[in-house]
């Protein structure tokens, strides 16, 4: 089988149930494949799994399929939004957008790329699509189409949403004037009071009926002194995580943020 039937077979193996392949597409895949040399490859045609840099839930794969990847660990994907299969990039840090409103559009801007659109899918040579689509004027990407991405993204989103509150504000203060305390009566190597920018990180941890807190000193983590009264902030704190769970990892900053879980279970911000 030749290098492009594999990785034609590779996608088309990762297909959701009902879905189909555009018509096109297998001689894009032969058009940027090299016949023996992945170096020589126009581009990069190969499945990858975005649920972790975009921190969505596995049900996101029945709709969103990657066809290329990037170098970053991003790739470009069919979003299959109903009936239609706009094209999408994403990022290892998590960003997204559209780049076309359908395949043959993204055809069409792959003839006749412009600068932003060579970076965003890392195209470095010139290629010619005549044989799979007859020249044709990529369609602008309505806005409203990113909004609507968005918005399924964030339907599948495993991060906690922003909480704004009186009761989550009153705590983000309180968490970040514990953090202040600490960093200045020394519980860190790494920052001090006047560093632009300082991070505590804490793990609260259920044990039998009690709860333990423990704070990272450089790569060491070390008993939480109870004069810093995190316990009992808990009835406080609980009831604003995602889930119940026995274990959280507690991010405080120095701008002010307070994140469980890297956010999925709690973010709060000024």
């Amino acid at each position: 089988m030749s290098r492009a039937n594999t990785k034609l077979a590779a996608i088309a193996k990762r297909l959701p149930k009902g879905a189909e392949l555009p018509a096109e597409f297998p001689a894009f895949v032969s058009l940027v494949t090299h016949a023996t040399n992945a170096r020589q490859d126009a581009l990069r045609v190969a499945w990858s799994d975005f649920t972790e840099l975009l921190n969505v839930d596995k049900a996101a794969v029945a709709e969103f399929l990657p066809f290329l990847k990037r170098a970053d660990g991003g790739g470009v994907a069919f979003w299959m939004d109903g009936g239609n299969q706009h094209i999408a990039v994403y990022d290892s840090e998590g960003g997204y957008e559209i780049v076309a409103v359908d395949f043959r559009d993204f055809l069409a801007r792959l003839g006749t790329p412009t600068e932003e659109f060579r970076e965003l899918i890392e195209l470095d040579v010139d290629l010619d699509t005549s044989e799979l689509i007859p020249a044709t004027t990529p369609k602008p990407v309505p806005e409203a189409l990113n909004d609507k991405l968005k918005a399924w993204i964030e339907s599948h989103s495993l991060s906690a949403p922003i909480l704004k509150s009186a009761e989550g504000e009153e705590l983000r203060k309180t968490l970040v004037a514990m953090a202040e305390r600490m960093v200045a009566d020394g519980l860190s190597k790494v920052y001090t009071p006047r560093s632009v920018y300082w991070k505590m990180d804490l793990v609260l941890e259920k044990q039998g009926e009690s709860w333990r807190a423990t704070y990272l000193d450089y790569g060491k983590w070390r008993d939480l002194p109870a004069k810093y009264e995190l316990i009992e902030r808990m009835p406080a704190l609980l009831p604003l995580m995602k889930s119940r769970k026995a274990r959280y990892a507690l991010n405080i900053m120095k701008g002010g943020e307070v994140f469980a879980d890297g956010g999925n279970e709690l973010a709060l911000v000024p």
